[in-house]
C-alpha cells in the first residue's frame, strides 16, 4: 500500500462482502472518482494525468475464491479511463442505477473488445490491491456456499481530510 500511496497513508475503512448462493450479478461500477477533474487541476497539483492512485482497496478472501463462488470481476486499466471524469452524468447518484447502466453500456462494450475483464479468483490468504477507480462488479455465486471477502480501504496522506467533528459510534457498532 505504501508503494502505491506513499508514506503516511491512512486506513479509513474495514468491511466485508458476501455473495450468497444464487446471488445475482452487479452492474459494473467504480467505488470512487478522480480527485482532479481536469488535466490543468491535476498538473497544478503535481499529480500528472491521469493522476496516480489516491485510494486503494485491499480485498482478500477468508476462503478460496473460485469462479463458482462468484469472485469479483475487475476491468484492468479502467481507472485511467478519462471519458467519465468530467461527465457529471456519470457521477450523479440522483439519476439512479438504470441511468448509470445506460451511461456506461457503450464504454463497457468498447473496453470489452480490447481489454476484457478478469475474475479476482484467488486462494485463501491472497490479497488483491485495487485502485478504487477500477471498474468492477460482483458476479453470480453458482456454488453451494457463501463467498466471503474482506475489504480494507486506504487513502493517501494528501487526500485525507481530518474530520471536522467527533466521530460518533452507534450502539450496534
Amino acid at each position: 500500500v505504501e508503494q502505491l500511496l506513499g508514506p503516511g497513508f491512512f486506513m479509513i475503512r474495514a468491511g466485508g462482502h458476501a455473495a450468497l448462493p444464487g446471488s445475482g450479478t452487479q452492474w459494473i461500477h467504480s467505488d470512487g472518482s478522480h480527485r482532479w477533474k481536469t488535466r490543468a487541476e491535476s498538473f497544478a497539483a503535481g499529480a500528472g494525468w491521469p493522476h496516480r492512485c489516491q485510494f486503494v482497496v485491499a480485498n482478500f478472501g477468508v476462503q478460496d475464491i473460485t469462479p463458482e463462488l462468484g469472485g469479483t470481476e475487475v476491468w484492468p486499466g479502467s481507472h485511467a479511463d478519462m471519458s467519465v471524469v468530467s461527465n457529471t452524468l456519470s457521477e450523479d447518484p440522483r439519476l439512479g442505477t438504470e441511468h448509470i447502466e445506460r451511461f456506461f453500456a457503450a464504454r463497457v462494450a468498447a473496453r470489452r473488445t480490447h481489454t476484457p475483464p478478469v475474475a479476482m479468483n484467488c486462494p485463501v490468504g491472497s490479497v488483491v490491491l485495487r485502485d478504487n477507480r477500477v471498474w468492477h462488479r460482483g458476479v453470480q455465486n453458482v456454488g453451494q456456499m457463501p463467498r466471503h471477502m474482506v475489504g480494507l480501504a486506504y487513502i493517501a496522506a494528501e487526500g485525507w481530510k481530518s474530520p471536522s467533528t467527533e466521530m460518533v459510534f452507534g450502539p450496534g457498532c
